[in-house]
């Protein structure tokens, strides 16, 4: 349930709250009537290469490499038990040691 900012006969406002996905639903209920429903689609995940250090990406075979992501729309991450939030380096899934909507921290494989 979301706090409206503003309500009137023809215009509802509220702040969209963090989330990630596709296809969320949204609905208004006024007294016991439910409007008819509206997807909301949040942006995909982007990273910014200039920013991503180390840059370029160059690590030793023996892994251990921090590598800090930077970008946006990443999403609350593995850790706020959303599905299918990963990274993935070649064919293996990585494990991050921190993640936030725009900032994602994991060390290289051994590779």
């Amino acid at each position: 349930m979301l706090r409206l900012d503003a309500a009137g006969h023809s215009l509802v406002s509220f702040v969209i709250p963090e989330g990630s996905g596709l296809r969320n639903q949204v609905r208004l209920r006024a007294g016991n009537q439910i409007s008819n429903e509206l997807l909301l689609d949040y942006g995909p995940p982007r990273i910014f290469a200039d920013q991503t250090t180390p840059w370029p990406l160059l690590a030793g075979t023996a892994g251990g490499t921090p590598v800090t992501l930077r970008g946006r729309n990443f999403g609350a991450g593995p850790g706020a038990g959303i599905p299918g939030s990963f990274v993935v380096m070649g064919n293996s899934v990585v494990n991050a040691t921190s993640w936030t909507h725009d900032e994602i921290t994991f060390q290289v494989p051994e590779g």
